[in-house]
């Protein structure tokens, strides 16, 4: 009898042992797969979040190419203004504003001699040999004379001093009010009308006149036009 209830004993601690051993085994087999669910919820967060700034930082590159593209377009336009500011319209204002000085040296800087010369040679249905005429005036010995007559009058301070004497007498000071036309003749050359106000002494006066202007290196040069030729006994 006590063989058995021994038996018994043992079967029970056994059996207890085995269950205890069980429970141990699913506890950790728990554990494995709460840590194992909470390394992919932080594994899923951190890609998460990784691609979340991965984003950002694409867009950052994306807004910084933009600005970078916006700045080389804005400094391209300023190189290029600058290189080749002008136009028609603003030759015809710059050779007042030069006038408006009272120095006829200003006056003479936003001529183009030659290209007065060559103009001078045509008339106005031969316009489209003026570039033509240009080169020709410009191999010739005639150039040479130009630019000496001119040089010399620009060096002589007696005859530059009584020139601005004269514009400062004169007091008119001019102001282009309208343009009436810009026309291209040729390649890089255009006549120009224009309505010019000249004041003097309180008195003003309007005409409209016709001006030659040319395009050469980049810039724009008055090669033709009536006020010019009152600048004619200089040369």
């Amino acid at each position: 009898m006590e063989d058995n209830e021994n038996n018994n004993n043992n079967f029970s601690d056994n059996n207890n042992s085995a269950n205890n051993g069980t429970v141990e085994n699913n506890a950790v087999t728990n554990n494995v797969v709460e840590n194992n669910v909470t390394s992919n919820s932080t594994s899923s967060t951190n890609s998460n979040s990784q691609s979340s700034s991965n984003a950002v930082v694409s867009s950052i590159k994306a807004k910084k190419g933009l600005i970078l593209g916006i700045i080389f377009i804005i400094i391209v336009a300023i190189v290029v203004s600058v290189l080749f500011i002008g136009s028609p319209k603003s030759a015809v204002k710059d050779l007042y504003a030069a006038m408006n000085s009272k120095d006829i040296r200003k006056v003479v800087k936003k001529m183009d001699w030659v290209g007065y010369a060559a103009l001078s040679d045509l008339d106005e249905d031969d316009y489209e040999d003026f570039w033509d005429k240009y080169e020709e005036i410009e191999d010739s010995d005639e150039y040479d004379e130009i630019k000496d007559r001119i040089e010399e009058a620009l060096e002589d301070e007696d005859t530059i001093e009584d020139i601005n004497d004269s514009m400062e007498d004169s007091d008119i000071k001019f102001k282009v009010k309208k343009f009436k036309k810009v026309k291209k003749i040729t390649k890089n050359l255009w006549e120009v009308r224009a309505q010019i106000e000249s004041k003097e002494d309180g008195d003003k006066d309007t005409n409209t006149s016709s001006y030659y202007v040319m395009k050469k290196g980049g810039k724009y040069y008055i090669v033709g036009a009536d006020v010019l030729d009152s600048l004619n006994y200089m040369f």
